[in-house]
Order: structure tokens, then sequence, then C-alpha cells
């Protein structure tokens, strides 16, 4: 029986359905570790048929060390053959032929890996049994002496359960959890650890610097270690003295680095030889890069290359399969096998090569290779026969990476909720405890789930809305799981929040989480949804570029959710502590401060992409009635006398994006005020003009006016006339100047009859600093607190502020026209 996350991984299992498989190993078998029994040669130069394996159930896979061969069969069943001097075969003497490890009877094992002389096999159910030499610690078994041998496999004492992959370089070891922590152990002289020291370690260790990567395969070479992630990107640590993990520096990597130049590439598999690297992407090309030496990297020279290198012989080509041996590579293609490197052993299966190729050379096969397997210096593949024109067809599919880490997807959490109920708590908890298995969730399908940029996050958020409120709609028949939900993202997600972002992948939980129905209940907020905040706000330049990319892509239902989750938590901190003892009282370092100003910064991230998106109604972002509740005359003046020691106090004047027309009235109010008594040399700014030539006497005095006399407040006086200017007079000019300059006789602008709004005309004779004046009395009207009619479309006012206009816009002036 499956458990549900077998279930869910089941598609990551190999299993080869064709007639009559057989398996073909060539190279060195000094040791037995070809498992052809007493041969007199030690080096087998063409591909030979492994007899002693006829009567196997179908080989699931071949794990190889340096002079050992481990043999896993489909039924679970482990055999072993080759070099035996620390016990790795698992059982007694050197074994020329594959014997049967009998410790594993009885159990299912599903994987296996090999280092030199060291053996981690997986099983069904998540554990891990390591023997053979530990004189690094590279078994993970605390109790042994470190020059030690197992001479039987043994169980790991340390509490490594559910664990889904595993990888052995030459002296250390790789586990990857079903929550997606990845482990490491064993030697660490060149940081292949990945734990930031060279300090061997005999028991495993997270690799914290992962931590919120999601990780779908793991490789490792003798000193070095990479990791693949669902969406194509690569990281590498440890020896990088020939380029091995990708760098420019020719030093050890301590920590995982991602390896730039794949990023695009779409890889879906990784492989490692000694000191290089392989990755398959899923167009079938093949990248190389570390130790060119023996030309094991294939590009027709010896040379090292520092970065990864695409094979150009086999360009055209569609490789399916790839395996590294100590210094030479096989790689399977549609109907082909091509191996190029060392083979002083015969280890490439081409006798007319005595030394080495640099150059991808087709090996002499006559049945279909399905898949390679590598060791040190020998080979093995495994075959079908061979089906006539058409035999290449099976193998032209590439196969997307799989994810057997566990996440969330719609289907799946149907498919729980439906059928099986009762494993969909502890799945949930397993997710939402993670940031690994969140941020590999609702991946998008084919070629988008791959190449995470600036624009693309490679995540399905329909998806995520979708699965979430189905969620949301189980928890309200089912308690206990919300109640788990929420435990689990404050007691394990959020905390995990604080690491360092190694790559933009991290930042995926920032679009996801929001959509979860816990993000909605104000009960929620103070120990979930502030700290998430919080991060989210804290988050460096770089990242804030990627999300206000990514954010802008989006449509807008997730703006719109976006913009609630975050307005709602501003909104009810201010009620509250309104409500309470008044907003002054606040100690300004309080959580409900922290958390309005959190809240706040993040809107302002959305308000600059809506600002340049638009999906989003610039009214959606007011907070209506703050006026009412905040003193906002306090608050602008604050704003207006801080210096730059004190910018970074909270005020809401820092967010006018959140203000409507009634908050911004206050504040323009109180700026004019403000800046009457700035400009009060004298105490107005005195026009006098005559009623028969109103335009030209007041164009005189704004010639000379300077900048703080347009300041001053305004008295107007009309030439014959003895009346005092008490405000009544003042609304009168602006009256009248409007009504002429705007009059069709004057020339300066058009009437469109449909919409009765006001346009420049097509052609008048004015000088251009004629509009510039009108512009003037405009703001003159406004800064004095006269309403005057100012019939001008959207599009004019987007155009002071420098923002762009629409054939949309321009529809206001002419509807007609614009349908």
């Amino acid at each position: 029986m499956f458990s549900c996350h077998e279930k869910q991984i089941a598609y990551i299992r190999v299993y080869f359905n064709f007639r009559s498989m057989s398996l073909l190993c060539c190279g060195n078998t000094s040791d037995g570790q070809l498992g052809l029994g007493g041969i007199d040669e030690e080096n087998v130069k063409s591909l030979t048929f492994v007899e002693s394996t006829k009567n196997f159930l179908k080989i699931r896979q071949i794990a190889c060390g340096r002079h050992h061969s481990v043999m896993l069969l489909e039924d679970g069943s482990v055999f072993s053959c080759g070099n035996n001097d620390f016990y790795q075969l698992g059982h007694d003497g050197i074994k020329r032929k594959p014997r049967l490890i009998e410790n594993f009877v009885g159990i299912h094992v599903v994987s296996v890996s090999c280092g030199d002389a060291h053996c981690v096999a997986l099983t069904n159910d998540g554990h891990l049994f390591s023997w053979g030499s530990n004189t690094y610690g590279q078994l993970g078994v605390e109790r042994m002496n470190a020059l030690a041998k197992a001479r039987y496999p043994l169980i790991q004492e340390i509490n490594l359960a559910n664990i889904v992959q595993i990888a052995c370089g030459s002296n250390h070891s790789l586990a990857l959890e079903s929550n997606g922590v990845l482990h490491a152990w064993g030697l660490n002289d060149h940081g292949q650890l990945g734990i930031g020291t060279r300090e061997s370690l005999i028991r495993p260790t997270t690799v914290n610097k992962l931590i919120g990567i999601p990780i779908c395969q793991l490789a490792a070479g003798a000193s070095h270690s990479l990791v693949l992630t669902p969406s194509g990107t690569v990281f590498g640590w440890g020896k990088n003295r020939f380029g091995q993990i990708g760098q420019n520096e020719q030093r050890d990597i301590l920590y995982p680095s991602l390896v730039k130049l794949l990023r695009t590439q779409k890889v879906i598999r990784l492989a490692c030889g000694e000191d290089f690297s392989v990755a398959i992407t899923a167009t079938g090309g093949l990248f190389t890069f570390g130790a060119g030496t023996y030309g094991q990297l294939g590009h027709g020279n010896q040379n090292n290359e520092l970065f990864p290198k695409q094979v150009m012989e086999l360009m055209g080509s569609v490789v399916l399969d790839v395996a590294c041996g100590r210094c030479h590579t096989l790689a399977i293609t549609e109907n082909k096998l091509y191996a190029f490197g060392l083979n002083t052993s015969g280890q490439l299966g081409l006798p007319n090569v005595k030394h080495s190729t640099s150059i991808p050379l087709p090996v002499p096969i006559e049945k279909q290779p399905r898949k390679v397997f590598a060791g040190a210096d020998f080979s093995f593949v495994l075959c079908s026969e061979r089906n006539g024109d058409n035999d290449g067809d099976d193998n032209k599919a590439i196969t997307l990476p799989s994810f057997p880490v566990k996440h969330l997807s719609l289907n799946f959490v149907r498919h729980l909720i439906n059928e099986e109920p009762k494993h969909l708590y502890d799945f949930v908890e397993t997710v939402m405890t993670s940031l690994c298995c969140l941020n590999g969730s609702f991946l998008q399908s084919g070629n988008d789930r791959f190449g995470v940029t600036e624009r693309h996050s490679c995540i399905n958020m329909d998806e995520a809305m979708e699965t979430f409120l189905l969620l949301s709609d189980y928890c309200t028949a089912h308690p206990k799981v919300e109640s788990m939900m929420v435990r689990s993202i404050e007691v394990s997600l959020i905390p995990s929040l604080r690491s360092s972002l190694i790559d933009i992948e991290f930042a995926r939980v920032y679009l996801i989480l929001p959509w979860c129905h816990i993000f909605s209940f104000s009960k929620y907020y103070r120990n979930i949804v502030v700290p998430f905040t919080l991060c989210l706000s804290d988050q460096t330049a770089t990242t804030w570029e990627f999300l206000e990319s990514w954010w802008s892509s989006l449509p807008v239902r997730h703006l719109n959710r976006i913009l609630k989750v975050f307005k709602q938590v501003a909104c009810f901190f201010i009620d509250n502590l309104v409500n309470e003892r008044g907003w002054h009282c606040q100690n300004m370092n309080s959580l409900p401060i922290t958390a309005i100003k959190s809240a706040l910064d993040v809107l302002s991230h959305l308000n600059k992409v809506n600002v340049k998106v638009r999906k989003i109604p610039v009214s959606s972002f007011y907070i209506d009635d703050l006026e009412k509740k905040i003193n906002l005359r306090d608050d602008f003046l604050q704003t207006m006398n801080e210096d730059k020691q004190c910018s970074n106090r909270f005020l809401f004047c820092h967010y006018p994006f959140i203000l409507n027309a009634v908050a911004k009235s206050i504040l323009f109010q109180v700026n004019v005020a403000v800046e009457m008594v700035i400009a009060q040399v004298r105490e107005y700014f005195f026009i006098s003009v005559s009623r028969d030539n109103i335009i030209e006497d007041t164009f005189k005095h704004l010639i000379v006016a300077t900048p703080y006399d347009l300041k001053r407040p305004l008295k107007v006086q009309f030439v014959g006339e003895d009346a005092d200017d008490l405000g009544g007079l003042k609304k009168e000019f602006f009256m009248l100047v409007f009504q002429e300059v705007f009059n069709p006789k004057y020339g300066m602008f058009v009437e469109y009859e449909e919409s009765r709004y006001t346009w420049f005309a097509h052609f008048n004779f004015e000088e251009p600093h004629t509009y510039e004046y009108i512009g003037i009395l405009c703001g003159m009207t406004i800064y004095n607190n006269v309403i005057a009619a100012l019939p001008f479309p959207l599009a004019l006012y987007k155009k002071l502020l420098n923002e762009p206009v629409t054939l949309e816009d321009l529809k206001e002036l002419s509807p007609t026209e614009g349908r």
C-alpha cells in the first residue's frame, strides 16, 4: 500500500516496461564490480552482457562506487558486487557476481547511492540505511568509531525520517526530507556539506542556507554538491578548483551558490563526475562544466570550463539520460549512446579509442539504450530490444523534473478531501510548516514552470487561490484542520521567513500565502498576519524589485487580494488604537503602530505597481474617515518639520495614496496656511484690474510677480471701485477671468459639445507663456480656497502628473469619435 505522499510522488519512479530488458557493461572489473564473474580480463573494452543478471526482475537502479556496484531491483531487493575492503557490499568477501544483501530481505528499498567505499539506501517508508567506510563519518552513524567500517547495513540513529532522496559524494552524503529540508554529513574538507565551514560531521546536519528553496534533485561529485529546483534553478557548493560548481572563483565555495548561467536553460537533470558536472535541459541540450583534462566535458578539447557550456556535438540530438564516472561521461539520445572522456579501462565502450576522446562518439550497441550508470572507471547500460524504424519513439519524450517534496496542488488536495480525508491533516501540516514545500507549490505546467525571473515567478496564482478557497471550505466543517494550519504557520513557517534569502525562489511565499483564508480573520492578525507583514516589508530593494514585477503581471483579482489583506490590517489597528486611548497616546514603537507602518509600507509598493499598470481604482487604496480618527493637521505639520535624522518616523502623510479627497483637502488647506505665513513679508498679493481689460491687466501683474508673491493671500481691486476685498471680489475676479479665457471667441480653448469638456484650440496665435499664466491662475484659485469651474478632462491632469495618456482618456472629450 502506498502512503498519500507516495501517491503524490509516484511519478518520480522510473519504471521500465520494455520487453527483454538486459544489462550491458564495460570498463574496469579488477574487483568484480561489473558482476561478470571470474573473467581473466581486468578491463572490458566493449559493451558486454552481464550474464549474472539475466534472471533478475526489472532493474530499477545501479549505484556505483570507486570499485563496487549496488543493484536495486523493482521489488526492492538489493544486490552488490566488487571490492569489499570496507564491507561496502553489505556482506562478507569479494563478490564478482551480484549477491543479495540479506539484511534488506523484507525491507522495500526504493533508492541507493554509493560513495567511494560507502553506501546509503532509502526505504519506501523514508528511512535510511548505511554501510561501508565510515572514515569521515559519511555513514552518519554517531556511535561508530570514525575509523570503523560497517559490516552490515545500519539504520541511522539520527532522527532522519521521511527522507525522499539521497546522493553520495566520495566521502560525504546528502539526504532530502519530504518537508524540503536538506541534510549533509561526512567529509567536509572543501566545504561540500554547504554549512559554511570545513569541519567534517559524523551526523546529519541541516544545510540552513537552502531553507525555503524547493529542491527536486540532489547530485554529488567527489568533493562538491549540486541541487536542482523544479523551476530549473541550480545551486552548487564545495570544491571549485576546476569550475565544477559553475562559479567564476576557482576556490572552495562553503555555502550553496546560484549557478547563474543555468537559470534560463530549463535544467531538468544533474549529474556529477569526480571534478566536473553536467546538466540536461528540457529541450534535450547537454551542458558540462569543471575539469576537462581527459575530454570528459565533450567540447573537443582538454580545457577546464568555469561556466556551463553546451556540448555542441550533441546539438540537434535530444539527450535523455546521462551518467558521469570519475573522468568520463555517457549520454543517451533518441536511439544512440554517446561516450567521451577517459578510456584507459575501456569505460567508454569504444575499443578503438586507446586513451581518451574529447568529442562525443557513438558507442557500438545492437540494443536500444534506455538508462546509463557509471562508476569510477566502469559503466553500465540498461537496454531493450530494438523495434525497427520507430525504435527511438519511446525515447523522444523528455520527462520534466519531478518534485519529491510534499507540496500543494489543487488536484491533489481535492483528491485527499474526496478520497483520503484521513491523510489530509498530516499532509497539509507538513506543507504549512515548511517554506520549501510552500515555495514549491502551485508550479505552472510544462515549460512555464522554468526560469524564475523578474517577470516570471513560475507560480499558478489561480491554482493557489482555488486551493486555499477549497481548504477554507473544508476548515469550516473541520475546525481542527484550521487550528493546525494556524499553529503550523505561527510556530514554524513565520520564524523561517527570517532566514537569509539566498535566491528569489524563496520570495514566492509572499505571493502565495496571502490567499490563505487565515489571513482574512482579525483574530489571527497579531500572531500570524502582522509578523508575516513585517518580514515582507523588511525585504531588500532587490527582492522588492522582483515582487513588484511579479505583482505587475498579476490579474486584478490577485492584486485586490493583496490590497484587501494589508489594508484590513492597517484599518484594524487604527480603529483599535483610536477606540482604546486615542491616537496620540500611543507609543510609536508599539506593536499596533509597527503593524500599521509595515502594512502601509507593503501597500506603498503595491500602489507603486498600480501607478504603472492601473488595474485597481486609486480609490480602493483610500482609508475612509481617516481624518476623523487621526489629527491629520498635526501629522502633516510634523511631516513638514521633520529633518533627515527623523525621516523614518511613522507619519500617515508619508502614505498619500491612502488619503481620500476630504483628507487631502484638509492637508492642502494646512499647507496653504503654512505657505502664506512663510511668505508674509507683505501681508497680501494685490492685483488691480479693469473689468474691461481683465486678462491683460492680470497678466501684467503675473509677469512681475515672484514665487513668494504668489504664495501670499490674494486681494483684488477693480479699477474705479472702492470696495474692500473681503473674499467676494476675489471670487468674482476668478469667475470673470475664467469666463473670458474659456470663451471660444478668445481662441485659446474649444469646447466639445457632446462632453462639455474643454481642450486646447488646434490653431491659436497666443504665445506659449500665455498658457503658463493661465496655469498659474488655476493654481492661485485652489491656493486661495476659491471654487472655480475648470472643465478639463482627466487626460490633462494625467499630463500634469507626467502619467501616460491613453485613448480611453481622450474618449471623454468626444465619446462618439472614441467609439
